[in-house]
């Protein structure tokens, strides 16, 4: 039986995910579960710019439980989250929504 996410989010994310921190700017941080997707560094960086892995996180869409499309303030929130599986924790700004439904939002972090 295939999993509704708009439905069973929650759960998929408890069951998959880590604990990260939501920075909205201006508002108080919050712990929330999310699936970070860590990607290789960039093969060719911009010039002058370090390279740093890419990272996109899967939330539940939700203004208490995860990070609602509603409330999200694209490039001044931030992230606090490890950029390597057990790394040291480290802020970053989200960069884009890449997609989103009733249960699921899936950002790109900076």
């Amino acid at each position: 039986m295939p999993v509704d996410l708009t439905v069973d989010a929650a759960k998929f994310l408890t069951d998959f995910g880590e604990t990260i921190t939501y920075r909205p700017d201006g508002g108080k941080p919050r712990r929330i579960t999310a699936i970070v997707e860590r990607q290789d560094a960039e093969a060719e960086p911009a010039a002058g710019r370090t390279r740093q892995p890419g990272i996109s996180i899967v939330v539940q869409n939700d203004c208490l439980a995860g990070i609602s499309a509603d409330e999200i303030d694209i490039g001044t929130d931030k992230v606090e989250l490890a950029l390597r599986v057990g790394g040291e924790q480290a802020q970053r700004a989200l960069g884009e929504i890449i997609s989103q439904d009733e249960g699921i939002l899936t950002l790109r972090v900076r």
